[in-house]
């Protein structure tokens, strides 16, 4: 399968500690240095040893979701992404008290997720205590390779890291790109507490298409040209329009996401990466809130 090829991430030298506060810090206040010896500014010991407190925190006090209608709690990506950005432990602690101040406490365990029901309690927005636990466990026993390929790739799972608008598979990626199991352990949670809101349009007969022949941007300004599917779809204060298209727009959004080609090697999947983030970009500094 491809996707799975795309996230073979090698992870042999990846920290598999269970708490944050097991993990060994470096006590040096200089700038820590990449393997070329290029500082990185504002990235000292103290600014470690302040984010990992304030990640233990969150993890102990606060829920996955911040309110009943299944907004997420951003604490983790952003106190680690200021952190990579050079943030100092004030500046840090100070993300935290703002987050802290309308985050939801972390529910009680209520069941036991064991191998032989994990499956059974899918999509419970209840469970996700339990379902850290868990992969708390997974990833204690088998390494966080291991538990990823064997869970996130899961037929049950797999589509699920794109719910709730990507945040499952964004906290994913932090756990991995920074190298800390239990944010993995709270990726996978996070992904099995989410509806699989992607079945219909990301079936089988999409992943089998060989047909793309398209650059994303092409395949953008086709939409906007030519296309009446999506015009005045939406009004601008609708805050569910990711739902709302999922739900109402399945069948153009397969056709015109399935037009793009994607070269199935490494440096394909890598050009495709490149072309998907420019695109972005522009889409995202290229359009204006309209003036209705």
């Amino acid at each position: 399968m491809l996707f799975k090829r795309i996230l073979k991430i090698p992870m042999n030298h990846i920290h598999t500690v269970q708490k944050f506060s097991e993990m060994t810090l470096g006590s040096s206040e200089t700038p820590f240095k990449n393997e070329n010896g290029v500082e990185l500014p504002g990235m000292t010991g103290a600014s470690q040893r302040a984010v990992v407190k304030l990640l233990d925190k969150n993890d102990k006090n606060f829920d996955i979701f911040f309110n009943d209608r299944g907004f997420h709690n951003h604490c983790v990506h952003h106190l680690l992404a200021a952190y990579s950005c050079g943030a100092s432990p004030q500046l840090l602690e100070a993300i935290y008290k703002r987050f802290e101040e309308y985050l939801r406490p972390r529910l009680p365990s209520k069941v036991k997720i064991t191998k032989e029901n994990w499956t059974q309690y899918l999509s419970r927005d209840d469970l996700f205590t339990d379902y850290l636990e868990f992969f708390e466990e997974e990833i204690h026993d088998k390494g966080m390779e291991k538990t990823f390929e064997e869970y996130a790739l899961h037929k049950d799972m797999f589509l699920r890291l794109f719910s709730g608008v990507f945040h499952p598979i964004i906290h994913v990626g932090y756990g991995i790109e920074f190298q800390i199991s239990l944010i993995l352990a709270e990726g996978l949670a996070c992904t099995a507490v989410h509806k699989n809101r992607f079945a219909e349009l990301l079936n089988d007969s999409y992943f089998n298409n060989k047909n793309g022949s398209k650059k994303i941007i092409d395949i953008v300004n086709d939409i906007i040209k030519d296309d009446q599917e999506f015009k005045s779809f939406l009004p601008y204060e609708n805050d569910q329009k990711f739902l709302e298209v999922l739900k109402q727009k399945t069948d153009p959004v397969r056709k015109y996401s399935s037009q793009w080609k994607i070269e199935e090697t490494e440096e394909g999947v890598k050009e495709a990466a490149r072309e998907l983030y420019e695109t972005l970009v522009i889409i995202y500094g290229a359009t204006a809130i309209r003036p209705d």
